[in-house]
């Protein structure tokens, strides 16, 4: 019998001696109020640990602005534009900009509201300083989503409950890559929000909500129409697993390998007593698909304004260095004595198809490895840096680190074993139209492919947990104290250079 731990409910007569006519209802009762109790605990701590996360972010702000008070970087084209749109100019439009307006309009839906209770005008308030904010409240948010995408994909997990989600909401928002654009006008937390809202409401089959969302983050970035195509994929797979738990037959065939996983999802789509449901589920995600089509006839091309700097390539170690990436930031997690003896143990056992896999990457590299002049020019951005004193140190180097990224990938793969194949190639496709057709190597392309994968594997031990927290925050105070303690000139350029992801 299930009880409600109300306070009617939880009434218990004075006379209750421990035993009585009542039995073990009074002593489950009581059992109830206890837990009752630990679930205040449990909601103490969550506000605990979500006032800590706005603490540490807002006084981070407020030592980065004490450095850099004036448009830094990308700045210098967002401020200037999230200015004029604070002045009602909404036609205007610098074309060194390469993404669409999401950020300014989100700045001014924020401000208006703050200028109307103090009285003043928007474009007075409109400052660097409060335009900076606006990541504030996305970093913040970004925690939240978190908090309750977690409890929800882990929801047949006990973990779900308590404090480890929060927790590990707290590590996931300190990422580095993304938690350091919070103080500075970029637009990936805005864009990173709105792909974790449009993630959550998917979760929860409002697929309405999931589509709204994702275009607004499409008003961020563009390249989020591969996770509005991903969430399309993941329902699908939620569907088809669904009705092929029903059938044992079904459930064995798609288990056995890839091929035999997406001849199964095939199988099911074409039936037309299916076709109804995926309908019903899945036109809104093509809807905003087919708009997005639209917008790349109409505009020549994904990108907006500076189309010569940003041309698709086929750059297929931009894979590999995102599994380098991956495994550096999630070592906790893939990088294990344990681990490294499996992948050794896997290699023996097949190790004709690992050899023919190595070769390939080899050849992926030597054929596809591509190095956009940015890179090479700006030593303002990390990616120069590991560029240069590791890929530039010996023409080997690239492929020296081949069995790296293999052990990387095989690692994230093991990782994910807990999710069915169709879920892991949905993935992995995302994965590559996210990464492969950019020529420029830079970490931020990254941040949603990391949080989706950290966000999917088993929950972590506290102990992994800790030592996830204190590698995010040793990198992110590395970071911090190299873009404000370490400013550097360029010749012949004013003002102070800093470091920067």
């Amino acid at each position: 019998m299930t009880y409600n731990c109300s306070s009617a409910q939880l009434s218990i007569p004075s006379w209750y001696p421990g035993e009585s006519a009542y039995g073990t209802k009074i002593d489950e009762k009581i059992n109830c109020l206890l837990e009752s109790k630990m679930d205040v605990t449990i909601s103490a701590g969550r506000f605990a640990v979500s006032a800590l996360f706005v603490l540490v972010t807002a006084v981070i702000f407020l030592q980065v602005e004490k450095f850099q008070h004036t448009p830094y970087m990308d700045e210098i084209f967002h401020v200037p534009q999230a200015h004029k749109y604070c002045a009602g100019n909404f036609t205007e439009w610098d074309p060194m900009i390469t993404t669409p307006p999401g950020l300014y309009v989100m700045s001014v839906a924020l401000i208006q509201p703050v200028s109307q209770l103090l009285q003043v005008e928007r474009e007075d308030i409109c400052t660097t300083h409060v335009l900076r904010m606006t990541n504030i409240f996305f970093a913040v948010m970004n925690f939240f989503v978190l908090d309750a995408l977690y409890r929800r994909i882990h929801r047949d997990n006990r973990v779900s409950e308590g404090m480890l989600p929060s927790a590990t909401a707290f590590n996931i928002s300190i990422f580095p890559v993304l938690y350091f654009f919070s103080n500075l006008y970029y637009t990936d937390m805005g864009s990173t929000s709105f792909v974790l809202l449009a993630y959550l409401s998917s979760q929860y089959s409002n697929h309405f909500l999931a589509a709204i969302f994702g275009i607004l983050s499409l008003l961020f970035r563009q390249t989020n129409i591969v996770w509005v195509v991903f969430l399309a994929g993941i329902t699908f797979a939620r569907l088809f697993e669904r009705d092929a738990v029903k059938s044992q037959n079904q459930t064995k065939q798609m288990s056995k390998s890839y091929l035999s996983a997406v001849q199964a999802a095939l199988n099911y789509a074409l039936s037309v007593k299916n076709l109804r449901k995926i309908v019903t589920h899945l036109w809104l995600y093509a809807l905003v698909v087919a708009c997005f089509l639209a917008f790349v006839f109409i505009n020549k091309g994904i990108v907006l304004g500076d189309k010569e700097h940003h041309q698709a390539v086929f750059n297929v170690p931009q894979l590999f260095y995102f599994f380098a990436l991956t495994a550096g930031f999630a070592a906790p997690v893939l990088v294990s004595v344990e681990k490294v003896n499996r992948f050794l143990k896997t290699v023996k056992s097949n190790f004709g198809s690992w050899v023919i896999v190595m070769l390939m990457m080899v050849g992926a590299v030597h054929q596809f490895t591509y190095v956009h002049k940015y890179l090479l020019a700006d030593n303002r951005h990390i990616p120069f840096y590991v560029w240069r004193k590791i890929y530039q140190q010996h023409w080997l180097m690239k492929y020296i680190l081949v069995p790296g990224y293999a052990y990387a990938g095989w690692s994230m793969s093991d990782s994910l074993s807990v999710k069915s194949l169709l879920w892991k190639l949905t993935y992995v496709v995302c994965l590559i139209v996210a990464c492969v057709p950019q020529k420029l190597l830079e970490f931020r392309y990254f941040i949603l492919p990391f949080i989706v994968f950290r966000l999917n594997i088993p929950p972590l031990s506290r102990w992994q947990l800790l030592v996830e927290f204190v590698l995010f925050s040793a990198i992110n105070g590395a970071m911090l104290y190299l873009f404000m303690m370490r400013p550097f000139k360029w010749e012949g350029h004013p003002g102070l250079q800093r470091f920067i992801w």
